[in-house]
């Protein structure tokens, strides 16, 4: 039997899947240059990792959710190329990332073991 999947993974697994198939859509379109295909390429990849990761309650889920934010950041640099449309999209996306990591971390990190696991209790001195 499996823990029970904690609160607010379910929304972020789709929000990582939504961001696989804009990613996939704007390689499909983007005829730019292949720094910025892989940046977008990257980005898409990772979004699906984090998908998988958070779907089935993975233990390494807030490591690639962090590879994740910041390859999404770095494509923001990439494919915007200007300083103040960067520190716009940057500014405008940042709370939305932060509270999903701190989710993912909090999820993690509290899962209850599962059932027949015995705890382990630190010894009385």
């Amino acid at each position: 039997m499996r823990p029970p999947r904690p609160a607010g993974f379910g929304f972020l697994t789709v929000c990582a899947l939504a961001c696989a198939v804009l990613m996939a859509a704007a390689l499909d379109l983007d005829d730019g240059s292949p720094m910025v295909r892989f940046a977008v390429g990257a980005t898409g990849a990772l979004a699906l990792v984090v998908a998988e990761a958070l779907a089935c309650v993975r233990p390494w889920a807030f490591g690639a959710s962090i590879a994740f934010a910041g390859t999404f950041i770095a494509m923001l640099v990439v494919v915007l190329r200007d300083l103040e449309g960067v520190v716009i999209a940057v500014g405008m996306t940042a709370m939305f990332i932060l509270v999903a990591l701190s989710i993912v971390y909090n999820g993690v990190h509290h899962v209850p073991p599962a059932p027949g696991m015995r705890r382990r209790y630190p010894r009385a001195p």
